[in-house]
């Protein structure tokens, strides 16, 4: 990893933006912490990877690259923006929004999580092109849509699962106490109509 000292010393250094090819040298940085011997370059490779060798514990897969660019956002933040001019009386800070922080319901600031996200409807309608295209091309050569729920009985997910994929699931009790699973994947789903 030969860039990587001067990746981290130009963060280090209050930039206004984490660059691209900063971000791509990190990456692999964390690919190669992950599984030494990988010759992969992202993170979401890297993890697609692990996930299917098996017997891989979630605290054994890498971040996902806009979780890990978030964490390098805010150490950017925090390292070069806070620390980097600790000795100005009066230095002139960035928004913590712009780099990985957002403001809670109390105003206290907290790490922006990623996962899902609130779409504008400028990025709605270039989505929705793009699936649309994509439905056609798939009924044009013989697909046929379904729609399946996004939760199931938590009993159905124990008994067509082993018991370590529980790890991978989000419990929830109904109004009705009975105990429900945020689906991961399409798997009973499709069991189920096939």
């Amino acid at each position: 990893m030969p860039n990587l000292g001067n990746v981290f010393s130009h963060l280090s250094h209050a930039p206004p933006e984490v660059a691209t090819d900063d971000m791509d040298n990190i990456e692999r940085f964390f690919v190669v912490l992950y599984r030494r011997t990988s010759s992969l370059k992202k993170v979401n490779e890297a993890r697609k990877q692990l996930l299917t060798q098996g017997n891989r514990h979630l605290e054994n897969i890498p971040p996902t690259k806009e979780a890990l660019r978030q964490h390098v956002k805010r150490a950017v933040f925090q390292a070069g923006h806070i620390w980097g001019q600790f000795q100005i009386a009066n230095p002139e800070l960035p928004l913590p929004s712009d780099w990985g922080w957002e403001k809670n319901t109390d105003d206290v600031w907290h790490p922006f999580w990623t996962g899902s996200r609130n779409y504008s409807p400028q990025e709605m309608v270039l989505a929705e092109r793009i699936f649309q295209t994509m439905e056609r091309f798939f009924k044009l050569h013989g697909a046929e849509t379904i729609d399946t729920p996004l939760f199931e009985l938590k009993e159905t997910f124990v008994q067509n699962f082993e018991p370590e994929y529980s790890r991978l699931m989000y419990y929830v009790n109904d109004q009705g106490n009975e105990s429900v699973s945020l689906r991961f994947d399409l798997t009973v789903s499709l069991k189920r109509i096939f």
